[in-house]
C-alpha cells in the first residue's frame, strides 16, 4: 500500500454506533450486546461501538431515570431487552418518553430484543410509542439485531475519531 493510500485510509469516516441496552434479565443483556458487536464487525467496516447497559428496575428510581436519560440523550439506539415484560410497564413508557424528548438524535430507534415466547403485545405498545414519537422501531422476536440495524450509527468527523466520541450533530 502507498503512504497516499494509507494517509486516505486513515482520512476515510468511521461509523459510530451508541446504543443503550434496558434490560431485565443479565443473559438476555450479554446476547444483545454481543449481537450488536456482531452486527458492528459483520459489515467490514470501521464501526465504534459504544454499548452501556441499564438494569430495567433502575427505571423505578427518579435519580436513576434521570441518570441513564442524560447517558441515552446522544444514543442511536435503545434496545429493550425485556424477557419478562408482558406489556410495557409505566416506569418505562414514562422513560421513554422523558428520553425521547430530550434525545439529541433526530433519527434514533427503539428495538424490541425479545425471546419469542415475548408478549405481542409488549411489542405492539413499543411499536406504537415509536410512531407517536417519529422514532424508527426495529423488532428482533429471535434475539438478534436484524443486519441492517447498524445503519442507524453516525458517521465520525476525523476530529471525533481522534477523541474517540460520536460527532455532533450538524457535523
Amino acid at each position: 500500500m502507498s503512504a497516499v493510500a494509507a494517509i486516505e485510509k486513515e482520512k476515510a469516516p468511521v461509523m459510530a454506533l451508541k446504543a443503550v441496552i434496558i434490560f431485565d434479565d443479565h443473559a438476555l443483556a450479554a446476547r444483545a450486546i454481543t449481537a450488536l458487536e456482531n452486527a458492528a464487525t459483520s459489515t467490514g467496516e470501521s464501526i465504534q461501538c459504544s454499548i452501556k447497559s441499564w438494569q430495567s428496575d433502575s427505571l423505578k428510581r427518579p435519580d436513576f431515570a434521570g441518570v441513564i436519560v442524560a447517558v441515552a440523550a446522544d444514543a442511536d439506539l435503545i434496545v429493550l431487552a425485556l424477557d419478562k415484560s408482558r406489556n410495557a410497564s409505566d416506569e418505562l413508557l414514562d422513560w421513554l418518553e422523558h428520553w425521547s424528548e430530550h434525545r439529541r438524535v433526530e433519527d434514533a430507534a427503539i428495538m424490541a430484543f425479545c425471546p419469542d415466547e415475548s408478549s405481542p403485545k409488549f411489542v405492539d405498545e413499543l411499536r406504537w410509542f415509536a410512531d407517536w414519537r417519529g422514532l424508527d422501531f426495529v423488532e428482533s422476536r429471535e434475539a438478534t439485531p436484524p443486519k441492517n440495524v447498524i445503519r442507524l450509527g453516525r458517521v465520525l468527523s476525523p476530529k471525533s475519531q481522534i477523541a474517540g466520541e460520536p460527532a455532533a450533530a450538524g457535523e
